[in-house]
């Protein structure tokens, strides 16, 4: 099996984007059976709704194993989004 330890997801505030179809097409292309995803860091820096959205894909994809994205800058809801992103399967 290989796993591809370091995937993101969305669009990123420093350029890249990739969409869930866009890497499990990746994947197939180069015979990655699994992939941990997280979000990049998003254009509006909105962790909470990329975080869901990794969610979401992870729901959908059981190729993909999520993990979540905390803001640094916001330790008060550090321990929330945590719990959130639990619940959402991350």
């Amino acid at each position: 099996m290989i796993f591809d330890a370091h995937a993101s997801l969305g669009d990123s505030l420093y350029g890249p984007r990739q969409t869930v179809e866009d890497l499990l097409a990746r994947m197939d292309e180069h015979s990655i059976d699994r992939a941990a995803v997280s979000p990049f860091t998003p254009l509006d820096l909105d962790l909470r709704r990329a975080n869901a959205a990794v969610a979401a894909a992870v729901s959908k994809h059981s190729r993909l194993v999520g993990f979540a994205r905390i803001d640094p800058r916001r330790p008060d809801l550090a321990g929330t989004e945590l719990a959130t992103c639990r619940a959402e399967g991350l």
